[in-house]
């Protein structure tokens, strides 16, 4: 009895070792049979532009930008970047099917996955791709190349790279850092205000009124790093008067640097938004009137330093 246990124990460990060689070996030959074009063939600076399912992404000067409507608007912070990533960081785990028989399931038929090309200054093709819905552990995705039936699934998730909604960068002062700013001038009615950060850097005052660092940074994070809820070129006949008598303007200051200037317009008549002009005078940007009103135009006394 116990040489049969010990058979068993044998015959198992072996079973166990074969399946673990077997597994490895597949894994191995998905890897060695993914085209090194979808990453490797081509130089990053060479790509010009970028199609994303229906977004057209565009390099132009060194800049990305991207068209709606048949403008042009800057593409959102820090989107080119993980693109690029993507070629780099991109680490096959399996393939899962070399038919299109699970194209569907698997959400990456052409119809139904985010297709993806990149191209160069004279549209030729780089690379091109399908990426389909998330792995079971959404830590990633189901890839294929285009006009290609085999499915690898892949991680980092690359859609959340690639599955965005509004590519436009919505940001009203986008080249900056809160932490950056040590003087905010806020003008409405004829009236201005000062609100100055001390030499020690962790404190603020208006006047000689000391005021709560943390709700000062709520305000900076509201202007600079929350986007507006759209973008407008500012050129559109309806901007211009918008702006002949602004409700607000407020001046950031950062040390050594051009002073930002933004300036919000009356009220959009038919919202409750306003239009806000920030760095980039070539757009005008909508925000909701509660963040402006609740938060960017907080007075003083819902400001102060509790003691």
């Amino acid at each position: 009895m116990k040489k049969i246990c010990i058979a068993l124990i044998i015959l198992g460990v072996l079973i166990a070792g074969w399946f673990f060689i077997q597994q490895s070996t597949q894994q191995q030959r998905s890897q060695s049979s993914v085209p090194s074009s979808l990453w490797n063939s081509f130089s990053w600076d060479t790509a010009s532009a970028i199609t994303i399912g229906t977004a057209s992404l565009q390099k132009k000067d060194d800049s990305w930008r991207v068209e709606k409507d048949a403008t042009w608007y800057p593409v959102r912070h820090n989107s080119i970047d993980q693109i690029e990533s993507f070629f780099t960081d991109l680490r096959i785990k399996q393939r899962i099917a070399e038919t299109a028989q699970k194209h569907t399931e698997l959400e990456i038929s052409d119809a139904l996955g985010i297709n993806v090309r990149i191209a160069d200054s004279q549209n030729n093709t780089l690379s091109e791709f399908i990426i389909g819905k998330s792995g079971l552990d959404y830590a990633s995705c189901y890839l294929r190349l285009k006009n290609k039936n085999s499915v690898y699934l892949v991680s980092p998730n690359c859609r959340f790279t690639f599955d965005q909604i509004d590519w436009r960068d919505l940001r009203i002062a986008p080249d900056i850092e809160a932490s950056d700013i040590e003087k905010i001038t806020i003008t409405q009615n004829t009236r201005s205000r000062e609100l100055s950060k001390q030499e020690d850097k962790l404190e603020w005052k208006e006047n000689d009124t000391d005021l709560d660092a943390e709700k000062i940074r709520d305000i900076l994070v509201s202007i600079i790093e929350t986007d507006a809820t759209d973008i407008i070129p500012s050129n559109n006949p309806s901007i211009t008067p918008a702006f002949d008598s602004p409700f607000a303007q407020m001046i950031l200051n950062k040390k050594d640097t051009t002073p930002i200037i933004i300036t919000i317009s009356a009220k959009v008549s038919d919202k409750e938004e306003y239009y806000v002009q920030g760095t980039n005078k070539e757009f005008t940007y909508t925000v909701p009137a509660s963040r402006i009103e609740q938060q960017w135009l907080t007075p003083q006394e819902k400001l102060q330093k509790l003691p």
